[in-house]
């Protein structure tokens, strides 16, 4: 009996430093996690994100004036003066955008570590080294993506995101730079542009920032409006229905009364500009009745 006592005490002092060891790691290990700060909490430094740049990127990215690309990567004001960083939105950033959907770099994508890394430096502000004393950073601005409209739909709203990393927008101003017409611009001061009158061709808007410390910003946005299309026509039926019985007869191979032919093609198109009805030729005469001479007018 008194054996027994003595096999069962060894077993449990056994059984029982069995489990210290195996726990005392556990407890120490959950010990250091506490200590250890939050990956998503550790501040990133311009330092880590352009020695990444470097690596990876600069081969194509060396300046803006590269021959591969017009955003430049090699210093932070060429980062934040390519308009593809809106500092504290990472979602909105193009530069993310690109790396996070694996365009960028074309050849060898980033890991998901280092897209985690570009996410959380620009939802950190993207804040660069640290600033000169008395020099002045400008300010950011991006006017979007560009816009097209059909007609008759004439009006839009061009919305625009601006930022400053030491301070404030002062001034936003939008204007017209070129176009068909001069459009109607409401909201001119203001991130947002409506505009409205526009006509067939392609415009470009520009919106100007200037912060609280005179430094200016600018971005272009294109907004292309084409023509509505309604019951397409065909040469063939035009040719049917119109010029083979209405002005072949004076404009062909043997008889081209005022030095054109309307027989084929290539010889109305002569007098056609493609897509502008009110710069052909062939529309303004017989808008103005004056085409066709001997069977009146269409």
């Amino acid at each position: 009996m008194g054996l027994h006592k003595i096999n069962l005490a060894f077993l449990v002092v056994t059984f029982s430093l069995i489990i210290f060891q195996n726990c005392s790691p556990l407890e120490s290990a959950l010990e250091d996690s506490t200590d250890r700060p939050s990956l998503l909490s550790e501040s990133v430094e311009f330092e880590k994100v352009n020695a990444l740049f470097a690596a990876k990127c600069l081969a194509c990215h060396q300046t803006a004036n590269g021959t591969n690309s017009n955003v430049g990567l090699a210093t932070y004001e060429d980062i934040m003066n390519s308009g593809t960083v809106i500092a504290g939105e990472s979602s909105l950033s193009a530069l993310f955008q690109s790396v996070d959907s694996g365009s960028m770099p074309p050849t060898v994508p980033l890991s998901q570590n280092e897209v985690d890394l570009i996410a959380r430096w620009i939802d950190q502000g993207a804040m660069g080294d640290q600033p000169v004393s008395g020099v002045n950073t400008r300010p950011m601005v991006n006017a979007g993506t560009d816009r097209t409209l059909t007609l008759p739909m004439n009006s839009l709203t061009i919305n625009a995101i601006a930022t400053d990393s030491d301070g404030m927008i002062s001034v936003i101003s939008w204007s017209q730079i070129s176009g068909p017409s001069a459009a109607t611009l409401a909201g001119a001061g203001t991130l947002n542009l409506m505009v409205s009158n526009l006509v067939q061709g392609d415009y470009i808007f520009q919106i100007s920032v200037e912060d609280d410390q005179a430094a200016v910003t600018t971005d272009t946005v294109r907004v292309s409006v084409s023509a509505v299309v309604t019951n397409p026509v065909s040469f063939a039926q035009l040719n049917r229905d119109i010029f083979t019985p209405r002005c072949a007869s004076c404009h062909n191979a043997n008889r081209s009364d005022g030095g054109y032919r309307m027989d084929t093609y290539a010889e109305v198109m002569r007098r056609v500009v493609a897509g502008n009805a009110a710069q052909s030729n062939l529309y303004r005469e017989v808008q103005n009745n004056s085409m066709p001479r001997g069977s009146g007018p269409l």
